[in-house]
Protein backbone atom coordinates (compact mmCIF):
# COMPACT_ATOMS: atom_id res chain seq x y z
CA UNK A 1 0.00 0.00 0.00
CA UNK A 2 0.93 3.43 0.13
CA UNK A 3 3.05 4.98 2.58
CA UNK A 4 2.40 6.91 5.76
CA UNK A 5 1.41 10.64 4.26
CA UNK A 6 3.65 13.63 6.21
CA UNK A 7 4.13 13.44 9.43
CA UNK A 8 5.21 16.93 9.68
CA UNK A 9 5.48 20.51 7.92
CA UNK A 10 8.95 19.10 6.36
CA UNK A 11 7.71 16.32 5.30
CA UNK A 12 4.76 18.18 3.41
CA UNK A 13 6.82 20.34 1.51
CA UNK A 14 8.84 17.36 0.38
CA UNK A 15 5.78 16.08 -0.52
CA UNK A 16 4.50 19.35 -2.85
CA UNK A 17 7.96 19.44 -4.50
CA UNK A 18 7.63 15.87 -5.18
CA UNK A 19 3.79 16.40 -6.30
CA UNK A 20 4.88 19.38 -8.19
CA UNK A 21 8.45 17.50 -10.03
CA UNK A 22 5.84 15.32 -11.07
CA UNK A 23 3.18 17.53 -12.47
CA UNK A 24 2.56 16.98 -16.21
CA UNK A 25 0.77 20.59 -16.09
CA UNK A 26 2.38 23.51 -18.56
CA UNK A 27 5.71 24.48 -17.13
CA UNK A 28 6.56 21.58 -14.66
CA UNK A 29 8.91 18.58 -15.46
CA UNK A 30 6.22 15.67 -15.52
CA UNK A 31 8.73 13.64 -14.21
CA UNK A 32 7.58 9.41 -13.91
CA UNK A 33 8.26 8.46 -10.43
CA UNK A 34 10.44 4.92 -10.23
CA UNK A 35 10.45 5.02 -5.98
CA UNK A 36 13.22 5.86 -3.86
CA UNK A 37 17.12 5.68 -4.23
CA UNK A 38 18.16 2.79 -3.47
CA UNK A 39 21.36 4.19 -1.72
CA UNK A 40 21.30 7.80 0.44
CA UNK A 41 20.98 10.35 -2.14
CA UNK A 42 24.16 12.54 -2.61
CA UNK A 43 24.24 16.56 -2.03
CA UNK A 44 26.83 18.58 -3.36
CA UNK A 45 27.55 19.78 0.14
CA UNK A 46 28.82 15.90 1.04
CA UNK A 47 32.49 16.28 1.03
CA UNK A 48 34.37 13.28 -0.99
CA UNK A 49 31.10 10.49 -1.14
CA UNK A 50 29.48 11.17 -4.38
CA UNK A 51 26.40 8.89 -3.10
CA UNK A 52 27.16 6.30 -5.59
CA UNK A 53 25.06 3.43 -5.26
CA UNK A 54 26.47 0.18 -4.05
CA UNK A 55 27.57 -2.21 -6.68
CA UNK A 56 24.72 -5.62 -7.11
CA UNK A 57 26.21 -8.99 -7.91
CA UNK A 58 25.67 -10.01 -11.62
CA UNK A 59 26.19 -6.19 -13.01
CA UNK A 60 22.63 -5.85 -13.76
CA UNK A 61 20.57 -3.23 -12.21
CA UNK A 62 17.48 -3.54 -10.70
CA UNK A 63 14.26 -3.00 -13.73
CA UNK A 64 12.86 0.56 -13.44
CA UNK A 65 9.22 0.40 -13.19
CA UNK A 66 6.70 3.78 -12.80
CA UNK A 67 4.52 3.69 -9.69
CA UNK A 68 1.07 2.25 -10.65
CA UNK A 69 -2.29 4.47 -11.47
CA UNK A 70 -3.51 6.41 -8.66
CA UNK A 71 0.03 5.95 -6.33
CA UNK A 72 1.89 9.15 -5.66
CA UNK A 73 4.22 8.40 -3.17
CA UNK A 74 6.32 4.95 -2.92
CA UNK A 75 6.13 2.99 0.19
CA UNK A 76 8.87 4.20 2.92
CA UNK A 77 9.72 7.64 1.02
CA UNK A 78 9.52 9.23 4.48
CA UNK A 79 11.11 6.17 6.64
CA UNK A 80 12.04 7.44 9.84
CA UNK A 81 16.13 8.29 10.12
CA UNK A 82 15.81 8.76 5.67
CA UNK A 83 15.44 12.12 4.17
CA UNK A 84 12.74 12.33 2.30
CA UNK A 85 13.79 11.05 -1.30
CA UNK A 86 12.06 10.25 -4.92
CA UNK A 87 14.06 8.88 -8.30
CA UNK A 88 12.17 9.79 -11.65
CA UNK A 89 13.04 9.27 -14.88
CA UNK A 90 11.89 11.43 -17.86
CA UNK A 91 11.11 9.57 -20.95
CA UNK A 92 12.26 10.72 -24.47
CA UNK A 93 10.09 9.40 -27.25
CA UNK A 94 11.14 11.78 -29.89
CA UNK A 95 14.81 12.55 -28.70
CA UNK A 96 16.07 9.44 -26.86
CA UNK A 97 19.04 11.38 -26.01
CA UNK A 98 16.72 13.86 -23.66
CA UNK A 99 15.83 10.27 -21.74
CA UNK A 100 17.38 11.33 -18.24
CA UNK A 101 16.74 9.91 -14.31
CA UNK A 102 17.00 12.07 -11.53
CA UNK A 103 16.81 11.95 -7.76
CA UNK A 104 15.35 14.77 -5.71
CA UNK A 105 16.33 14.60 -1.45
CA UNK A 106 14.60 16.72 0.88
CA UNK A 107 16.42 17.63 4.29
CA UNK A 108 15.00 18.93 7.08
CA UNK A 109 16.60 21.56 9.42
CA UNK A 110 14.91 23.90 11.71
CA UNK A 111 12.85 26.47 9.27
CA UNK A 112 13.77 24.98 6.01
CA UNK A 113 14.17 22.17 4.32
CA UNK A 114 17.48 21.87 1.71
CA UNK A 115 15.82 20.62 -1.36
CA UNK A 116 18.48 18.81 -3.58
CA UNK A 117 17.94 17.64 -7.32
CA UNK A 118 20.52 15.59 -8.98
CA UNK A 119 20.74 13.98 -12.40
CA UNK A 120 22.66 10.59 -12.81
CA UNK A 121 24.45 12.25 -15.89
CA UNK A 122 24.84 15.66 -15.02
CA UNK A 123 25.20 15.70 -11.32
CA UNK A 124 23.05 18.46 -8.82
CA UNK A 125 21.40 20.67 -11.35
CA UNK A 126 19.62 22.30 -7.97
CA UNK A 127 20.31 22.87 -4.72
CA UNK A 128 18.84 25.34 -2.37
CA UNK A 129 17.23 26.06 1.24
CA UNK A 130 12.86 26.31 1.05
CA UNK A 131 11.34 27.54 3.36
CA UNK A 132 8.62 26.01 5.67
CA UNK A 133 5.85 27.01 6.29
CA UNK A 134 5.46 26.55 9.99
CA UNK A 135 2.31 28.88 10.91
CA UNK A 136 -0.38 27.12 10.56
CA UNK A 137 0.60 24.11 13.20
CA UNK A 138 0.08 21.54 10.89
CA UNK A 139 1.34 19.30 8.88
CA UNK A 140 0.21 20.00 5.53
CA UNK A 141 1.52 24.35 4.45
CA UNK A 142 -1.17 26.58 3.99
CA UNK A 143 -2.73 27.22 0.55
CA UNK A 144 -0.83 30.52 -0.21
CA UNK A 145 2.69 28.50 0.63
CA UNK A 146 1.67 26.10 -1.90
CA UNK A 147 0.95 28.40 -4.87
CA UNK A 148 4.78 29.76 -3.37
CA UNK A 149 6.01 26.52 -3.67
CA UNK A 150 4.33 25.97 -7.01
CA UNK A 151 5.85 29.00 -8.97
CA UNK A 152 9.26 28.13 -7.09
CA UNK A 153 9.40 24.89 -9.46
CA UNK A 154 7.88 26.37 -12.85
CA UNK A 155 9.94 29.25 -12.48
CA UNK A 156 13.64 28.14 -11.04
CA UNK A 157 13.95 24.44 -10.33
CA UNK A 158 11.70 22.90 -13.98
CA UNK A 159 14.12 25.05 -16.36
CA UNK A 160 17.36 23.42 -14.59
CA UNK A 161 16.12 20.61 -15.48
CA UNK A 162 15.21 20.95 -18.86
CA UNK A 163 17.79 18.35 -21.84
CA UNK A 164 20.39 20.63 -22.62
CA UNK A 165 19.05 23.91 -21.41
CA UNK A 166 21.69 26.39 -21.10
CA UNK A 167 19.68 27.48 -18.01
CA UNK A 168 22.00 24.30 -16.15
CA UNK A 169 25.19 26.50 -16.34
CA UNK A 170 23.99 28.84 -14.16
CA UNK A 171 24.68 28.54 -10.66
CA UNK A 172 23.51 25.68 -8.56
CA UNK A 173 22.33 27.66 -5.56
CA UNK A 174 20.14 30.50 -5.92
Amino acid sequence: GEGPGPHDAHEALALCLHALLASRAEGYPGLRCVGTPSSPPSRSSDAGDKGAPAKTAGGFAPPVRELGPGKLVPPAWNATGVPAAFKYRREAFRDPSAAETFEMSCYAKSETVLATVSSATRGVLHEDDVAVDLSTGAALPSLAKFVEVAAYVRDVVAPRLAPSSATNAAAIRT
